[in-house]
């Protein structure tokens, strides 16, 4: 039967190997995702490393007091001094070891991100906005948000909507939630952009009335992402460029095209 600290020691490894690995933005994703055998592994595997690590810091530190003439274990305070137990020095070098490991688990994050908490902030957003395995559109999500632009959703039945998301989730989910700014329709021969509703404008004379309190939740509208049928960034400022751009677009030949009168080249199949 394994001795209750051996037991400790496995517990400490899989504890601290969890704590590292969710506090690291490469590593935390993956984890979450993970289940039964899987995380157990990567926790202990992630915790055997920080242990062969607190084993260095342990012998360097001991070897330090030794020169020093100097004895210090904080197992020999806790199993021996406090709960009076008569335990032999290996199982107090593997409590201190246990207790280097905890603290190692807890400070490498920290100074990985170099104790600045926006930093670690910005890189947990950076990864999950990049990783392959995040739900649907979380990138799209996160570059609207970057840059400042609303997204057109186009649907299934050519409705458009076009505004700003609400939540990005971190999980599988079934619908998107936006405000929405201006909505309409595509053609259904040439599918033309034609808006229709200026929520904007709505929005900014409920704002205004000062005998109502704005609620944007009102104006929330969800679109089930299975109806999504296409999505991208929509700038207002250049929608007007594209439009002028596509009335002097002329297809002249094959390889050719005439923009505003002008002949440019391009591989045009």
């Amino acid at each position: 039967m394994p001795k209750p600290i051996s037991l400790l020691f496995i517990l400490v490894l899989c504890i601290s190997g969890y704590y590292l690995l969710n506090r690291y933005h490469r590593t935390t994703y993956n984890l979450k995702r993970s289940s039964g055998y899987h995380t157990f592994l990567s926790s202990a595997s992630a915790g055997l490393v920080v242990c062969a690590i607190s084993v260095l810091v342990y012998a360097g530190f001991d070897w330090l007091l030794s020169k020093l003439e100097w004895h210090f274990s904080l197992g020999d305070i806790v199993l021996n001094t406090i709960l009076m137990q008569d335990t032999n020095p290996s199982n107090i070098a593997l409590f201190d070891i246990s207790a280097i490991t905890i603290l190692l688990s807890v400070t490498i994050p920290v100074m990985l991100y170099k104790f600045d908490l926006t930093y670690q902030y910005y890189c947990f957003l950076e990864e999950f906005a990049q990783d392959g395995e995040s739900p649907e559109y979380t990138q799209l999500f996160f570059r609207s948000y970057e840059y400042g632009l609303p997204i057109l959703f186009t649907l299934s039945d050519n409705k458009v909507y076009i505004g700003y998301v609400t939540e990005i989730h971190a999980r599988p989910f079934n619908d998107v939630y936006i405000i929405p700014i201006v909505s309409g329709y595509r053609e259904s021969t040439t599918h033309k952009l034609k808006l229709v509703t200026p929520y904007k404008a709505i929005i900014e004379d409920v704002e205004n009335d000062e005998c109502n309190e704005l609620d944007f939740e009102a104006f929330t509208v969800a679109l089930p992402l299975r109806e999504i049928v296409h999505a991208h960034l929509h700038d207002f400022e250049k929608y007007d460029d594209f439009r002028k751009a596509e009335a002097n677009f002329d297809h002249t030949q094959e390889g050719t095209v005439t923009v505003n009168n002008q002949l440019l080249d391009f591989n045009v199949k």
